[in-house]
């Protein structure tokens, strides 16, 4: 078995070596003014409402009813490397799903749906809850990884003009 040899000599080798420990406390360094950066978001405002949307499924066109949730941040929330929004929100303790920014990616307000269904009620916890407008219903925001969840008890309202856009937080 031969053994490669390099063409540089030992002392290059070296100072390379030792040039990138130097370069490694100063990047550890840098560590912790990232971690405050990722105190999580305050949630600033929230409401609750009935949204009908247009949903295509395998025998055609329908209105579904969703539980519209649309909340407002002190700042954005952060993004995944593909755009999605890192945070996360549940109705009535549902399993939570995708949220939206309302209004373009350059906005502090979002929005999270969860589905009614034909007989008014949300699924979460193992159970069914009643989703009709006038209801008060547990809403879970999570702004961080790990972070604690801010619960907030809202009433659901039919919807009004401007709803869907965030007027009512001035979004």
């Amino acid at each position: 078995m031969r053994l490669a040899t390099s063409s540089l000599p030992l002392a290059a080798i070296t100072a390379v070596v030792l040039a990138g420990a130097t370069v490694a406390p100063a990047a550890g360094a840098q560590a912790p003014a990232r971690a405050a950066a990722a105190t999580p978001a305050k949630v600033t405002g929230a409401y609750l409402f009935v949204q009908k949307i247009l949903t295509a499924g395998q025998h055609g066109s329908k209105l579904d009813r969703y539980a519209t949730l649309v909340f407002k941040t002190d700042r954005q929330l952060p993004r995944r490397y593909d755009g999605l929004i890192r945070a996360g929100a549940s109705i009535a303790g549902g399993g939570g799903g995708s949220l939206g920014s309302v209004g373009g990616r350059a906005t502090r307000c979002y929005e999270m749906n969860t589905r009614i269904r034909l007989d008014n009620t949300i699924l979460g916890d193992g159970h069914a809850t009643k989703a009709r407008p006038g209801s008060r219903l547990h809403v879970e925001i999570t702004t961080a990884s790990g972070a604690t969840a801010v619960t907030r008890t809202l009433t659901l309202h039919d919807a009004k003009p401007g709803d869907a856009s965030g007027k009512p937080l001035r979004c």
